[in-house]
């Protein structure tokens, strides 16, 4: 498991989530859902590069 630091698109709170690292073949299309401690929706990260989903590329 990795740890990964994000803000919330919601509350924009910078928010810890671990994240299974099981997928290491994952790649940058692959996204996981988890639900967001933050606001308690669901978000969708990358547990490759630990991008969400719709994040602008940087």
């Amino acid at each position: 498991m990795r740890a990964f630091t994000f803000a919330c698109p919601i509350t924009n709170m910078i928010v810890q989530k671990w994240i299974d690292d099981d997928k290491g073949c994952a790649t940058e299309n692959d996204f996981q859902g988890f639900v967001c401690p933050a606001c308690s929706q669901l978000h969708w990260m990358n547990s490759k590069t630990g991008k969400l989903l719709g994040e602008d590329k940087k």
